[in-house]
């Protein structure tokens, strides 16, 4: 199965996730192949063709060819992943571990939970267990048709409205909520509202 592995643009390394990435491979060996864009973080996860960067072109011709995405958390990455189909295996960088500036990740995380069109992984066991299912054909990497869009969509819009995340960050997630429902452009039109149908 291929599966491709990304830490994102971010100056800062995100070890702990390839060294999860690399545990969770070794409990299934022989079952993943395909590649991992680690930025500057020190570890290379066995088995995977490893980059440090990749061109928009490069990055998206991965993510189509890949059956799964392991990604951290960020919208860009994130977006690219549900634009494709994918439903992404997702892990949140930690401001506490100096893999980040702060903690928005984490709470993005959260509502990208919500919408059922993630899979959050905290840590090598969450991952490892993530990876076995797809490896059974437990879970499916890629969903497809306009339900699965427009349930997201639903979802994603009362995360929205709701306002979960704390006053002080709540501009940063609406703008990136926002750029995530750039993921599902065809189908945006559905967060209009329309005037009930009279009988």
């Amino acid at each position: 199965m291929r599966v491709f592995v990304t830490v994102g643009n971010a100056q800062q390394s995100f070890d702990r996730m390839l060294r999860a990435v690399d545990g969770a491979l070794a409990r299934h060996p022989g079952a993943f192949v395909g590649t991992c864009q680690h930025g500057p973080s020190a570890v290379r996860p066995r088995g995977l063709r490893t980059v440090a960067s990749l061109s928009r072109t490069e990055f998206d011709a991965e993510v189509e060819a890949a059956e799964v995405v392991v990604t951290h958390a960020g919208v860009g990455s994130v977006q690219t992943a549900l634009r494709a189909g994918h439903v992404p295996i997702v892990m949140a960088r930690r401001s506490g571990l100096g893999e980040i500036v702060d903690d928005h990740q984490l709470q993005l995380v959260q509502e990208f939970a919500r919408t059922e069109r993630v899979l959050v992984a905290g840590d090598e066991d969450d991952l490892a267990a993530l990876l076995g299912a797809f490896a059974r054909g437990e879970r499916r990497g890629r969903t497809a048709g306009e339900r699965a869009q427009a349930d997201a969509l639903a979802s994603l819009r009362a995360a929205l409205g709701e306002g979960r995340a704390e006053r002080r960050s709540v501009g940063r997630l609406r703008r990136a909520y926002l750029a995530l429902l750039g993921a599902f452009a065809p189908p945006l039109a559905t967060l209009r509202e329309r005037p009930p149908r009279s009988s």
